[in-house]
């Protein structure tokens, strides 16, 4: 069982790991890369090498551009070009190694090149990759930079297709597009990729199929040819590719997951003990206790509650994990922020974390109207502005726990049982 165990560890912690990867690189614009954020470096393979190694063997290799010999216009020109994207490749790397934590380099490739529909009838320009894969970088003693993938496999890219059709055909998409990632998990095929493109063009007529070549060429200039109309749709394959540096969605997390997957056994010490735990261990046949139904005077809420969300208090007490469920509008961080201060109340600390900001800063505001900013810290974003307020926030607690008289506030909490009975 142990064995069994440990290889489902490391595949939990690689399916999720893959999630995260997954919307960190679509945080990025993946619609257009010629239009991709400054702090994503994204740089035009196509400039630097003609020919596309990446998708076929897993790796790449760069090298920095030589001056010409005999300088003329054209040449001095295609060199300075070629010298921008180089140091700006350059720039890439080095700013990956920095942060490994928080950034993880993206390559992209094939590209999709035309016209997709927007709003009010119009279409804008596109030239988004088909796939993207993590990728390592290394620098050798020449100068050259080699580039590695890092994935088992592709991940499709969802994001171009979400403007240009119905909710029904970007599942289609989707669905064609996934199954053509597990395929190609096996290795590179193009006929596999084109099949894919012409299950798209069905779905999408103005989609024309084609098959990958090998070869890379320099991105178009972004605009739309001569005599187009912008209410035309069009898209094709284009052999060219990007690379860039992409934001880890919950960069922490990651990291933990990447370690779970280079290896589980350390994690899985105390596992009965451990959130990994309850993925891993058989479901247990204990009987579970049905919560009971609490009074006002039971919990410590000091906002507005009803039974149901009071009996959550009840069912934390006899369970290690609690599923709250429900649609939006029916309390849910109402409750959270009710627990919050049950919870403290009996001296236990609490930590309170979401994949969407918007629902922590839900929670902070409604904590805020009790005015104890004293007895909780929030970090809602990664902007300085938000580390800022944490620090701040920090202080603030310091500053109460160095000024706090206890004789004073035993007699505040004796006034507060009285009221409250």
């Amino acid at each position: 069982m142990s064995d069994q165990r440990y290889a489902l560890a490391r595949a939990v912690a690689h399916y999720h790991a893959g999630c995260l990867r997954v919307i960190g690189s679509q945080n990025v614009a993946l619609r257009d890369v010629r239009s991709t954020k400054k702090a994503a470096l994204a740089s035009d393979l196509g400039v630097l090498a003609g020919e596309e190694t990446m998708l076929a063997t897993g790796t790449a290799m760069f090298r920095p551009p030589k001056r010409p010999r005999a300088e003329s216009p054209v040449s001095t020109a295609r060199y300075e070009r070629e010298l921008v994207v180089w140091e700006r490749l350059r720039e890439l790397v080095q700013k990956a190694a920095l942060e490994p934590y928080a950034k993880e380099i993206v390559y992209a490739a094939p590209l999709l090149l035309g016209h997709l529909p927007q709003k009010a009838g119009k279409s804008g320009p596109v030239l988004a990759p088909l796939f993207t894969q993590s990728v390592a970088a290394s620098t050798q003693n020449d100068g050259a930079i080699v580039l590695q993938a890092q994935d088992e496999s592709l991940r499709f890219n969802t994001a171009v297709w979400q403007d240009c059709a119905t909710a029904q055909n970007v599942g289609q998409i989707q669905s064609l597009g996934i199954d053509a990632q597990g395929d190609l998990a096996a290795g590179w095929d193009p006929e596999r990729v084109e099949e894919l493109l012409k299950a798209i063009h069905a779905v999408l007529p103005f989609a024309s199929p084609g098959l990958p070549e090998g070869r890379l060429y320099p991105w178009p200039e972004r605009g739309a040819p001569a005599g187009y109309k912008a209410s035309e749709a069009s898209l094709a394959l284009y052999d060219g590719a990007a690379l860039f540096l992409s934001n880890k969605s919950s960069h922490y997390l990651l990291h933990d997951l990447e370690q779970i997957q280079a290896d589980a056994q350390p994690f899985l010490k105390g596992l009965e003990t451990r959130p990994l735990g309850i993925l891993l261990s058989e479901p247990s046949d204990e009987q579970r206790l049905a919560p009971d139904e609490l009074t006002e005077d039971q919990v410590g809420f000091p906002f507005p509650s009803n039974p149901a969300q009071r009996r959550v208090v009840d069912a934390i007490a006899k369970n290690e994990v609690v599923v709250v469920a429900g649609p939006p509008g029916t309390g849910k961080s109402l409750t959270i922020a009710n627990l919050v201060a049950h919870l403290v109340m009996q001296g236990k600390s609490v930590l309170i974390t979401s994949h969407k900001q918007q629902a922590l800063t839900v929670v902070r505001d409604k904590l805020d109207e009790m005015n104890l900013q004293f007895l909780y810290a929030s970090l809602v974003g990664d902007t300085g502005q938000a580390k800022r307020e944490l620090q701040s926030q920090i202080t603030n607690v310091k500053a109460f726990a160095g000024q706090a008289n206890a004789k004073r506030l035993a007699a505040q909490l004796a006034e507060i049982e009285k009221r409250r009975t």
